[in-house]
């Protein structure tokens, strides 16, 4: 063999052994699940103080534009595409809703977390609120599936109400803390928006402590609330590569979060119709939260997997009431039309064993 062949057999080499090893730093680098790595992601918003992008926690499971790897968001407070979070609430939501969308191994497709800055300690209340309208927009233009809102306020604004129903015509979900304030928001003299906001694709969330008490400091309301979720002393990420415990309906609406975005996970075509259904039906009852909460009950991941999982498997009308009663052990569903009766069963026992665990 000529040498001049040899030399450029060994320079083909070279250059293809450069692309595999660039390419694996930089999979590794992101630590992208192994699925769906071809199909476009699910995408959920976080619209808060920002986000630790380089958390261990969280890392896997940031968006990222792929001309720009530096970028993993925005912050309107600063006009940068690095929002990094400076107030650690942000980092916190964000960890609560990885922890319910961290196992998809049998997931359809992956999840990436987007966070968009809105607040900033030196801003008025007014240009906070004028960046949340413009964060939702980013939302949407970047293909949001779900928008998680952990904040509010009191007043009415139509410019929110405006980018809220922009977000409901595009098919967005939008998860929205009812808020901090313990009272009733049924009454017309109590208000929260954007939970008051009159659109159909808000999902309000209420919190609960340990005990499924609602937490006094929540707000409430059978006409407002559409669920209720843990929100007291939970255990999430913080800036730095930390830890730590935060409690309110801010850290609820990140677990509705994570149970809504762990169901597109599944079902891509979901509509924000189908993941209010799913999630406020699979929710399991809490006689004390009857009169105070739509549902009447608390947010359960695998309650709502076990009902996404019977629908598919029925193939027919969907379920009335998925209903976890006397412990996690014992599965009842309410629904006259049974068309698979050995199938359903077959589920709600896998679901229940893989619950009492």
């Amino acid at each position: 063999m000529r040498p001049w062949i040899s030399k450029l057999i060994l320079f083909f080499l070279v250059v293809l052994i450069t692309l595999f090893e660039s390419t694996a730093t930089l999979a590794r680098a992101h630590s992208l699940p192994q699925i769906a790595q071809n199909s476009k992601p699910i995408i959920v918003a976080i619209i808060d103080t920002g986000m630790d992008p380089n958390h261990p926690q969280l890392s896997p499971f940031v968006w990222r534009p792929l001309d720009d790897l530096s970028f993993f968001g925005w912050d309107f407070s600063r006009h940068t595409g690095q929002p990094y979070d400076d107030n650690g609430h942000g980092t916190h939501i964000a960890g609560i809703i990885q922890q319910q969308i961290s196992d998809l191994a049998s997931a359809a497709q992956r999840i990436v977390l987007l966070p968009i800055k809105y607040y900033a300690k030196s801003n008025s209340g007014r240009e906070n609120l004028n960046n949340t309208v413009q964060a939702i927009y980013y939302a949407i233009q970047h293909g949001a599936r779900i928008i998680n809102y952990s904040a509010g306020g009191s007043e009415y604004s139509a410019e929110e109400f405006a980018a809220i129903k922009s977000a409901e015509s595009q098919g967005v979900l939008f998860v929205s803390a009812v808020g901090n304030d313990g009272k009733d928001l049924d009454q017309r003299e109590n208000n929260f928006y954007p939970s008051k906001y009159s659109a159909s694709n808000i999902l309000t969330v209420a919190a609960i402590d340990e005990t499924n008490h609602l937490m006094r400091s929540s707000n409430y309301g059978k006409h407002h609330a559409d669920i209720a979720a843990p929100g007291h002393d939970i255990f999430s990420s913080l800036p730095g590569g930390r830890y730590g415990k935060m409690s309110g309906t801010s850290q609820a609406t990140a677990f509705v979060t994570g149970v809504a975005a762990r169901l597109l996970a599944e079902n891509p075509s979901l509509t924000y119709a189908d993941l209010k259904r799913i999630v406020k039906k699979s929710a399991i009852p809490i006689p004390e939260l009857t009169e105070t909460i739509a549902c009447g009950g608390r947010a359960h991941l695998a309650n709502a997997l076990a009902l996404l999982e019977i629908e598919k498997s029925t193939q027919s009308t969907p379920l009335k009431r998925l209903v976890l009663e006397d412990g996690p052990k014992r599965w009842t569903v309410r629904d006259k039309a049974s068309s698979v009766p050995n199938e359903r069963n077959r589920v709600l026992s896998q679901l229940s064993r893989l619950n009492s665990k």
